[in-house]
């Protein structure tokens, strides 16, 4: 199932698909500014109305959840350790 959510704390809508988009898909995609970050394998765009329009439409939610919590430099830093 198609996900989305807003994160607070660098501003952008992060867009997870289930499936690799058609070419209408991603020229809506590209039009609302998403980029693909494959590490994650999500799409993110800096907010906007069109990127949250495009993300709501895309997931069938009917708003988006919003994901609040700041990144903890130390404990990315332990998540990392074994690296």
């Amino acid at each position: 199932m198609n996900s989305a959510f807003y994160n607070l704390p660098d501003d952008t809508i992060r867009l997870a698909l289930d499936d690799k988009p058609d070419e209408e898909t991603l020229t809506k995609l590209r039009e609302a500014r998403f980029r693909w970050w494959p590490g994650r394998r999500l799409n993110v765009a800096s907010w906007s109305t069109a990127a949250e329009d495009l993300a709501i439409l895309l997931t069938d939610q009917e708003g988006l959840e919003v994901y609040e919590e700041e990144d903890d430099p130390e404990d990315r830093s332990e998540r990392y350790q074994g690296y």
